[in-house]
């Protein structure tokens, strides 16, 4: 779109160069059909052995894009482009009509040109015509199993990895996941993710970049490899995901049991692959993805062969110790206090609830002392209090944090007194605690209630995958009666039929349907609340609002001295250590372009009032035309006045002027060594920033120092740190 309103320079990273023997070139030679030449578009890829520079071809007559050329400029890229040449003439050959063609080979230089698909990148969920993708890379009448994998992999000689390879874990993976089971055997993409899918305007979607792939392969690995790239790349938790796979595997017949163990050679797979490429920060969110999946043993009716009509229930059991100490911790100051409560969700044992917060419902009363009781359960677990969010008038989202070496173990804990959303109360706190029910030492709603909450919920979220499906239909079959009435008060009679079918039935493609239809009716439902009280909720809701923007929940960090790989290290390394404590995170390349420099220092204070992480780096700019180093200059002063910065981290930098211009009245500065290891610059940072997260809450919900910790220790803390260089 720029390149056709002639605004390509305005975009930052753009740069036009003059070749002197650009009209000598001969386009045809690598595949261009055109009399005219064209306008070459050159993006260079990610920095590493296997970067490349990927060439546009455009037609200067209308714009359009026609033919890609990727050239080698890593060591290792010519090997890439050559092998995925080599399987596009693979798949021509088979007919496969969802790739692009392959028009031109130069084996030599290892340049290849390939037909270019026009459309838009894929959507990150993962949709059903993904899925029909995946379906056409089976191999018909071909078979495969997981033994066949692990044995590969153990021919790499994995101790010869070490020490950058955990092999005990991936041993223990290999131990889990082996099976002797014939599976279907599938062409591997190697590198299915949402921006190598194109959505043509006509016709299935293709995929491009093909040069990870397999000729044969297990099941399963592309669609988990969509699902667990994006959890990286978008600093999400690391997770299971076998469950939300289950429907598509049995329509592959493969076993649901099976769906775990393909998870698991996933990932020891990548794993493996990561440290042998030294991407470190991938291999380790891997390597915690891979333990969490390999904790987790549950067995139960939900993934069994029985038919989907049937109503049943499921047992199962912690899987994630750490989380599980911070919220026993929390159930034991709670009964300590004998304050009435009633935790809603997020107790449930499955990988899904123990990445998930915990919803606890309290009297309206009570909800003032639950701030101190929180830091004092941080407090007797090791942890701290950092983080209280309130996003609803009756509501606040609490984060407790707790380090363990090199890893942060955290505990989100959404508090309510009634249940409001949309400006609507749904459930009243005291008729759900007076209901309540005891489970393992702690109270539980009761199921009529855990029905209704969860569903009201996720409706209203328009949020609804299929281990939240499994959950209200297991609730459903304890007490049909009584949930079905719940469903008849919310929706319309023929609306409630339709609903109560396809919880039973577990149709998780109805409720995608009929999400917008669902939302809307329910919300026209009949309104538990009166006019009056709605409207004193309305001005309450006023309030919040303008507490939020006064005191943002959010935070501003930014990174000065050292070099610029070490600043990027270190700020992905933060952002991705500390985005539990956040609603969301945020990363900041400081810019020499005016408009986009002035566009950040809106957005990173309406990124403080959302509560999200921002971590901003300030790099120099040196290498611009002494101009714009100039204008740079004066616009950084002109608006660092409005800049939002809560603390900065210097690594030792000469870059005085960047940090002289910061003023950080109450937080302050730590000062690092560059020279340091990266662990221990990443653990200083993160426990400086934790810390102070911590006395911003203390101080924001006027607790007592003796709430959160003894005075004594408090001191002795804060000494330490300056010792560190912490003002």
């Amino acid at each position: 779109m720029a390149n056709r309103m002639g605004a390509l320079r305005a975009l930052a990273n753009v740069e036009s160069i003059a070749l002197d023997n650009a009209e000598q070139i001969d386009w045809r030679a690598i595949g261009w059909k055109r009399a005219q030449p064209p306008l070459p578009l050159i993006y260079l890829g990610t920095r590493g052995s296997r970067r490349k520079a990927v060439v546009h071809l455009v037609n200067a007559e209308n714009g359009n894009c026609e033919v890609i050329v990727k050239v080698p400029i890593g060591p290792g890229a010519k090997g890439a482009i050559v092998r995925e040449a080599e399987v596009l003439t693979s798949l021509a050959a088979e007919l496969y009509p969802f790739s692009p063609r392959l028009l031109h080979l130069d084996r030599q230089r290892g340049v290849a040109t390939q037909q270019f698909i026009p459309g838009d990148s894929g959507s990150r969920r993962l949709r059903p015509e993904y899925l029909e993708l995946l379906r056409s890379l089976v191999l018909q009448d071909e078979h495969t199993n997981i033994c066949e994998q692990v044995a590969s992999l153990r021919e790499l000689g994995l101790s010869s990895l070490a020490p950058k390879l955990d092999v005990d874990l991936v041993e223990s993976a290999f131990h889990v996941s082996c099976d002797a089971h014939l599976l279907p055997s599938c062409r591997v993409h190697g590198d299915f993710a949402p921006w190598n899918i194109r959505r043509r305007p006509l016709g299935a979607p293709a995929l491009i970049d093909w040069e990870e792939s397999h000729p044969t392969g297990l099941p399963l690995q592309d669609a988990y490899h969509f699902l667990h790239i994006q959890d990286f790349v978008f600093r999400k938790r690391p997770r299971a995901h076998f469950t939300d796979l289950l429907t598509f595997a049995k329509t592959l017949g493969i076993a649901p049991q099976q769906c775990r163990k393909l998870e698991i050679t996933y990932l020891a797979d990548a794993y493996v692959s990561c440290c042998l490429r030294a991407e470190h920060q991938r291999a380790e969110f891997l390597s915690r993805t891979l333990a969490l999946v390999i904790r987790d043993r549950t067995r139960s009716a939900a993934i069994t062969t029985m038919s989907p009509s049937r109503l049943r229930l499921v047992s199962s059991h912690h899987t994630n110790p750490a989380r599980a100490e911070l919220f026993d911790a929390m159930i034991t100051q709670l009964n300590q206090a004998a304050i009435p409560y009633c935790v809603l969700s997020g107790f449930e044992n499955t990988p899904q609830a123990n990445a998930s917060d915990v919803d606890i419902m309290f009297r309206p009363q009570d909800m003032p002392q639950i701030p101190s009781l929180l830091a004092r359960t941080a407090h007797s677990a090791g942890a701290m209090l950092v983080q209280a969010i309130q996003h609803e008038t009756t509501a606040y989202y609490f984060v407790l944090a707790k380090e363990h070496g090199k890893h942060l173990t955290h505990l989100d804990a959404d508090c309510y007194s009634d249940y409001r959303r949309d400006a609507r109360t749904w459930l009243l706190a005291n008729d759900v605690i007076a209901n309540r029910r005891k489970y393992r030492g702690f109270y539980v709603p009761s199921i009529v209630d855990e029905f209704t909450y969860y569903l009201i919920k996720k409706v209203l979220k328009r949020d609804i995958h299929s281990h939240h499906l499994n959950r209200l239909q297991q609730l459903f079959a304890r007490n049909p009666a009584e949930c079905r009435g719940r469903i008849t008060q919310l929706w319309p009679p023929e609306t409630a039929i339709l609903l109560e079918r396809a919880i039973v039935e577990v149709r998780l493609s109805w409720f995608e349907a009929q999400a917008v239809k669902l939302q809307n009716e329910l919300r026209r439902s009949e309104a538990r609340e009166k006019w009056a009280c709605r409207s004193a909720h309305l001005l309450h809701e006023v309030g919040r609002l303008l507490r939020r923007m006064a005191s943002p929940t959010g935070l501003s960090v930014m990174i000065v001295g050292g070099n610029s790989a070490l600043r990027s290290e270190l700020a992905d390394s933060l952002i991705c250590d500390l985005e539990p404590a956040f609603r969301r995170t945020r990363r900041i390349w400081s810019t020499a372009n005016v408009p986009r420099r002035f566009a950040q220092t809106i957005g990173m204070w309406a990124a403080r009032i959302r509560s999200t992480l921002v971590v901003r780096t300030s790099d120099p700019d040196a290498n611009l035309p002494a101009l714009q180093q100039s204008l740079h200059r004066f616009v950084a002063a002109c608006l660092q006045a409005l800049t939002p910065c809560d603390f900065v981290i210097d690594l030792g930098s000469d870059q005085r002027r960047d940090l002289a211009r910061i003023q950080v009245p109450r937080l302050g500065t730590l000062v690092l060594d560059a020279g340091e290891p990266f662990e221990q610059i990443l653990a200083k940072a993160r426990k400086a920033i934790l810390h102070l997260l911590a006395a911003r809450a203390e101080s924001r919900l006027g607790l007592r120092t003796a709430d959160r910790e003894p005075a004594t220790d408090t001191q002795a803390k804060l000494a330490g740190f300056r010792s560190q260089g912490l003002d």
